[in-house]
């Protein structure tokens, strides 16, 4: 009886595996998709984002407070941008909705679209858990997701980010932000610069990754402008 009874113990996880939690992506690899939505059931997505510096929220309910400096500081950082640089940039504050089911998800969006109106700022929620799991999110704290216009994911942090690590996160925006990646087509791909002599031509690169050092040098055949 014992001998079974310790059988049934050590084959109990077989059986029945318990849900493990995988913690975020490396940072400079790509974001996996998103898609949220707001109260007023309003999508949004990471496609539909691309091309823009992101910086991304992740919290419960419980925690919306404890980066509060963070938020003030990025704010800040967004009014005094200048108006052709703030198209380039997103902030998306996203709430994990999943555990609300009906009739309660009708109250959390009713205070989604409340707590949008307190804070000047649209608030999504992730109602089906999706990105939650995708991002390898902490659960019951407060995530925080640089995603550059290439969407790779450049910066990711959870809990309390303190003063000092708040000024290097805006120097890091700052650079991100400078970076330039037209769209060829339906991708987007980095431009190259190619110092010649007191004159500089941006070259897109190829969907390969590479251009043709013979194209590149021959920078007197290709039109200058200003990146």
């Amino acid at each position: 009886m014992k001998k079974f009874f310790i059988l049934i113990l050590v084959g109990f996880p077989l059986f029945f595996p318990f849900p493990f939690q995988a913690y975020g992506f490396e940072v400079n690899t790509p974001a996996p998709f998103f898609c949220v939505r707001t109260g007023d059931d309003q999508e949004l997505t990471l496609d539909i984002l691309k091309g823009k510096v992101l910086s991304v929220w992740y919290e419960t309910k419980e925690v919306v407070e404890k980066n509060k400096t963070l938020k003030n500081a990025l704010k800040n950082f967004f009014l005094t941008m200048p108006g052709d640089i703030k198209t380039q940039y997103a902030r998306v504050p996203v709430i994990k909705c999943s555990p609300a089911s009906w009739p309660i998800i009708k109250i959390w969006k009713y205070k989604l679209k409340e707590n949008s109106k307190k804070e000047g700022i649209t608030l999504y929620g992730d109602w089906d858990g999706k990105m939650f799991t995708d991002y390898g999110m902490k659960d019951n704290e407060s995530n925080f997701v640089i995603i550059d216009k290439k969407g790779f994911i450049r910066y990711r942090a959870a809990g309390k980010i303190e003063d000092e690590e708040i000024k290097k996160i805006i120097e890091l925006l700052k650079n991100l932000l400078k970076e330039s990646y037209p769209i060829v087509g339906k991708r987007e791909l980095p431009r190259k610069i190619f110092n010649s002599q007191s004159s500089f031509v941006i070259v897109p690169l190829s969907e390969s990754g590479y251009t043709s050092e013979l194209l590149c040098r021959a920078h007197l055949l290709l039109p200058h402008r200003a990146s």
